[in-house]
């Protein structure tokens, strides 16, 4: 049998429910970029595997002492105008620039995991409890725009002038 102390074991909770403060600086760096102006977006999260060269350059500079201790994955953060299809591993809000305002879409961990996240354990969680039952049982819900999301054709025309607005890109000299 495993003794376990409360209040250790409550310790290691409140640690475990801190957010990360880089992924909310850095989705709340793109938020104030306004990068589709004031138009509401959507800003997708989802984790990429980080290869060895970018593990030892994290390593390198000196945040880590062992380089077991170095991650092995990235959250990617992209800002998005139109909604991405539900996927597991995968975060998504809706942003509105100027505003204190961030709606959860919704919040898919792996499958594998799913277990942990059931009423009664440590890391119950409601919204996602409510996100995996939505990707197991009616996806097309999760996947359904917002009524405000603009059109295919709208979206392409955002982008298109978001593109012509960028910087030219100098050719590369090979040498």
């Amino acid at each position: 049998m495993l003794k376990v102390d409360r209040l250790e074991t409550h310790d290691r909770y409140l640690e475990f429910m801190k957010p990360t403060k880089e992924i909310g600086q850095h989705v709340q760096m793109i938020i104030e970029s306004e990068p589709f102006g004031n138009r509401p977006f959507y800003m997708f999260g989802h984790p990429r595997t980080l290869d060895l060269t970018d593990r030892w350059k994290l390593f390198c500079n000196g945040k880590y002492s062992n380089f077991a201790d170095v991650p092995t994955h990235k959250i990617m953060w992209q800002a998005r105008l139109l909604k991405p299809k539900a996927e597991t591993n995968s975060w998504l809000f809706r942003c509105y620039p100027r505003s204190d305002r961030l709606d959860l879409v919704w919040n898919i961990p792996k499958p594998e995991t799913w277990d942990q996240f059931d009423l009664g354990k440590m890391t119950e969680d409601d919204t996602t409890l409510v996100s995996i039952y939505n990707y197991i049982h009616c996806k097309e819900l999760l996947d359904e725009p917002h009524p405000d999301d603009p059109s295919d054709a709208e979206a392409r025309e955002i982008y298109r002038q978001i593109a012509m607005n960028l910087p030219k890109r100098q050719p590369r000299k090979i040498i």
